[in-house]
């Protein structure tokens, strides 16, 4: 084919080449536009690389098809350049008899090709050239819009609205009473305070206007967790717990669980079982091994420990006890020594007992507020953190339950207990202030009351007295037998 000729056909295929990529760009970018404003309306964002896929996915297939279908052939390109330059049909009859190696018809062709070679090639107009503006104007325009289209809010869903907290009489004068309770009770007076400013200034803010369930709760547990934390300061078990009850001595070990539990009971049979542990015939060598163990436990402790607390105080001289009696070894009997640790033992059994009676009321009172307030309130477990719910976090640190620690307590008959304190007992009595059978442990505090304020008025003999002293101590130690209550009852 003559070069005139095949210079107007690659111009003209450029130019459907161009309006292809231009049909393809405004296509690919109509559905990034699209694909956005959809994805917005519906409340999400657009993905950059999904925009990036589906754009370029839809211009590659778009300029494909579009080549192939607006790609002139040379059939209609010898047609508009006829047409175009009024040539009569010459590039028509060229194109037609191109093999054809006659004299005339090489003339022809001559001839054409020389007209199309003087001819320009922009002499050929495209047809409707806005066109080619319009498709990418409107992408444009869509694009924009959608790149500035703000994604659609999601509606907030309806939220009920919060019921409000009204304290009724019945509550106040409950909570003002547990703030009585609080006040007479017989804990430490630090704890005591605290506790009382944190139940009172709950009676204030329970009685602010417009306010919430939801708050009110919150409000409540916070004096929950509050008067734990005031126990916990004030108590010292709970770091016996910690410290002895990691030291490798079993007995350290032990007696550690039996004080961080606050079990008078189990505290008694560790003892126990540390003093039949000396009662061989050299004793020297296990007392060194005690008396070691025992400074060693009680430095793990830390020099910020209080050491005037009471449980303190009975450790450490039962430790200087025991030192005094390991200087005297060489001068004295074995059936002394026997004697003396006898004593040491017995001291050290006495004064770790009102030392823990003590920490037991600290501690039974702090879990009669938290769950007097559970009561007062309608609080639930759930809504109490379980380490601060008194139901919850009565385990033993030794792994047994509260069933176990009762069943050991059954031949005593001072009183029950859930690895604390024994105290009251599981008789059912009938309370004529409620007028029905109750367990005597549950009025027992209420009855120990009444007779305390009977023997401060001096209406009690001494020797009675005495005998009621040794009642409720009975019933609040449990430690005591059958048959030494019994002894007891007759001597007084």
């Amino acid at each position: 084919m003559n070069n005139g000729f095949e210079r107007f056909k690659r111009r003209l295929r450029r130019a459907v080449l161009f309006r292809s990529i231009i049909l393809a760009a405004s296509c690919g970018t109509l559905a990034t536009a699209g694909y956005m404003a959809l994805q917005k309306m519906s409340t999400l964002a657009p993905e950059l690389w999904m925009c990036a896929t589906l754009g370029g996915g839809v211009a590659l297939v778009v300029g494909l098809i579009a080549y192939w279908v607006m790609r002139p052939s040379e059939k209609t390109i010898a047609q508009k350049l006829d047409n175009d330059l009024g040539l009569d049909e010459k590039v028509q009859t060229m194109l037609a008899y191109r093999d054809d190696d006659s004299v005339m018809l090489t003339l022809q062709r001559e001839d054409t090709n020389q007209r199309l070679a003087n001819i320009p090639s922009k002499a050929v107009r495209y047809a409707h050239p806005w066109k080619h503006i319009f498709a990418p104007m409107l992408a444009g325009v869509l694009m924009v819009t959608a790149v500035m289209m703000p994604i659609k809010a999601v509606p907030p869903e309806p939220t009920p609205d919060e019921p409000t907290f009204e304290m009724g009489k019945f509550q106040q004068a409950r909570l003002e009473q547990l703030i009585q309770d609080v006040k007479e009770s017989t804990m430490d007076e630090t704890p005591k305070a605290k506790i009382v400013i944190e139940l009172e200034s709950l009676l204030d803010n329970l009685n602010t206007p417009d306010l919430k369930t939801k708050e009110m709760k919150q409000m409540v547990v916070a004096v929950i967790v509050a008067t734990n934390r005031a126990v916990r300061d004030a108590n010292s078990a709970d770091n016996f717990n910690l410290v002895f009850g990691q030291h490798e001595d079993s007995f350290i070990s032990d007696l550690g669980l039996a004080v961080g539990i606050i079990n008078g009971l189990q505290t008694q049979k560790v003892i126990d079982k540390a003093r039949e542990d000396l009662r061989v015939e050299q004793v020297a060598e296990p007392l060194a091994q005690l008396i070691q163990a025992m400074e060693t436990a009680m430095a793990g402790l830390g020099d910020d420990f209080d050491t005037q607390d009471p449980a303190y105080v009975a450790m450490q001289q039962f430790v200087d006890a025991l030192k005094a009696i390991q200087a005297d070894l060489g001068n004295y009997t074995r059936d002394w020594a026997q004697g003396e640790l006898d004593g040491a033992f017995e001291a050290l059994s006495t004064q770790l007992f009102k030392a823990l009676a003590q920490q037991k009321t600290n501690k039974d009172m702090g879990d009669h507020v938290a769950l007097t307030l559970m009561d007062i309130f309608e609080l639930t477990d759930e809504d109490i953190p379980p380490e601060e719910n008194p139901t919850q976090s009565n385990t033993p640190s030794d792994g047994t339950s509260p069933d176990e620690e009762n069943d050991d307590n059954k031949d005593s008959q001072g009183g029950i207990g859930n690895q604390e304190l024994l105290f009251g007992s599981d008789d059912t009595i009938f309370d004529p202030a409620q007028n029905q059978q109750v367990k005597y442990g549950d009025v027992l505090l209420d009855y120990h009351k009444v007779v305390s304020n009977k023997t401060l008025e001096g209406t009690v003999s001494e020797e009675l007295q005495q005998f009621i002293d040794d009642y409720f101590s009975t019933l609040f130690d449990g430690s005591a037998s059958k048959d030494e209550k019994t002894e007891k009852a007759k001597d007084n």
